[in-house]
């Protein structure tokens, strides 16, 4: 009966540490239940309200982007002043929603027929000042110096490429052979000799026919005796 008494008591502790257990599983699966669904739905606000900002940045975006209309082709670009180190570059922009223009550009060169980017040889420190707004007219001026970027360039043709507003432009010009100073002055000396031998012939063809009409005058004068003198002859 002791044993039996004893064996009863054994398992009825094991069968109540079997229910603890079983109950803190339970307890635990319901915490980890009550866990996730509150993050679950979370997630999905989130993603939901994050989905709506997207969807209402792009529409403005959208919206801006068609109230601003401009077209490029009313834009000039006119390159002046032209050396091998600098340019002057002046922007017409005929839009009533003008671009915005800023210093920054590129240059290219037309090789073998096709348009190259120039290779950048430094960086030049670039200056934004009033003259570079374009004015109510939408004239903008700008001056730039790439020689501390692109050097000095050969001869050749190139154009200067502007951005504005996610759109690009192009200005041509030609960059021609600088005559040096002493044959500039030898083409001067030329000039001024070749003046003077027009001159000179101009006062001997001057003095040859103020001799030929006074030997004219000289001539008539002479036969103008004659006569007298054969009229008197005559008399007597």
């Amino acid at each position: 009966m002791e044993e039996r008494k004893h064996v009863s008591e054994e398992e009825r502790k094991k069968g109540v540490l079997i229910f603890v257990l079983i109950g803190i599983l339970i307890a635990i699966m319901v915490v980890i239940v009550i866990i996730m669904i509150p993050k679950g739905n979370n997630d999905d606000e989130e993603q939901y309200l994050s989905s709506k900002v997207t969807e209402k940045v792009t529409k403005n975006s959208v919206s801006k982007s068609n109230e601003v209309k401009r077209d490029k082709n009313k834009v000039k670009i006119e390159i002046s002043s032209v050396t091998a180190q600098s340019a002057f570059i002046t922007i017409t922009d005929k839009n009533e929603n003008k671009y915005e223009w800023y210093p920054k550009y590129s240059l290219q060169g037309k090789i073998k027929g096709k348009w190259e980017d120039l290779q950048i040889k430094g960086y030049e420190n670039m200056v934004f000042s009033q003259d570079q707004l374009p004015t109510k007219s939408g004239v903008t001026t700008q001056s730039i110096v790439w020689i501390d970027k692109y050097g000095v360039l050969d001869e050749g043709e190139y154009r200067v490429v502007k951005e504005a507003n996610g759109v690009k432009f192009y200005g041509e010009f030609e960059v021609v052979a600088e005559e040096d100073e002493d044959d500039t002055k030898t083409t001067e000396d030329d000039e001024y000799s070749s003046e003077e031998d027009i001159e000179n012939e101009t006062d001997v063809e001057e003095n040859n026919i103020k001799e030929n009409d006074r030997e004219e005058i000289d001539s008539e004068e002479d036969d103008s005796e004659e006569t007298d003198t054969d009229s008197e002859e005559t008399n007597n």
